[in-house]
């Protein structure tokens, strides 16, 4: 029995060797960027690009998850939702996730505005009239309109610009943009959760994209 005390030891030198050089390799490549311990959302698509998506949400996903997660504004929105998205080719799951992520799904506003703006992208309009509630946030007449400002917001601002997945316009700090970003303070806590882990856009995005009906 003597005899296999030090065969033992052996066998957990070499098991906790394995272990540091592991934890070593981990460290260097986080310390270089490969891997980053905040972006744990595994992305499948994330380009918006409606037409170029093999996995595309349907009316009825969007139907259905509205139902399930939307508050009054925007529980019936998704006809306008799914339309603009084939009319501006852009994925009308990516438009939702936006929605949630910021006012989730018109329950809340944006810095507390009225409801009566319609505004669930925090869309901003610095240059509009300063006298009026929704400054400096963009006011819309309706759900409707509010919904297609965020699609031409994105058709004509974003996409000429480069940028047609969700990590280049959240200027994720691997996408190579770190200015024109959706997510005004990039470096702020909330618009780096706007681009990586389980409560961001691309999260959001592919929860709706594969949501059950």
């Amino acid at each position: 029995m003597r005899g296999a005390f030090p065969g033992i030891f052996a066998a957990l030198f070499i098991i906790l060797t394995i272990v540091i050089g592991a934890m070593a390799v981990f460290w260097a490549l986080t310390s270089l960027g490969e891997i980053s311990e905040e972006d744990d959302t595994v992305i499948t698509e994330d380009n918006i690009i409606f037409s170029k998506l093999s996995n595309k949400v349907t009316q009825e996903q969007l139907e259905v998850y509205l139902d399930s997660k939307a508050g009054a504004a925007l529980r019936d929105s998704a006809d306008t939702f799914y339309s603009q998205g084939e009319r501006y080719d852009i994925d009308p799951a990516f438009a939702i996730a936006v929605a949630r992520k910021e006012t989730s799904l018109s329950k809340n506003t944006c810095a507390s505005i009225p409801s009566e703006c319609n505004n669930f992208f925090c869309i901003k309009d610095v240059d509009g009239d300063e006298s009026d509630i929704c400054y400096p946030w963009a006011r819309y007449a309706s759900p409707e309109e509010g919904i297609d400002a965020f699609y031409r917001l994105i058709k004509y601002e974003y996409i000429p610009e480069g940028q047609d997945t969700i990590t280049e316009i959240g200027c994720h700090p691997n996408s190579g943009f770190d200015t024109h970003c959706y997510c005004v303070g990039e470096d702020t806590p909330y618009c780096r959760d706007w681009v990586m882990g389980v409560y961001s856009v691309p999260a959001f995005t592919e929860e709706i994209r594969n949501y059950k009906v």
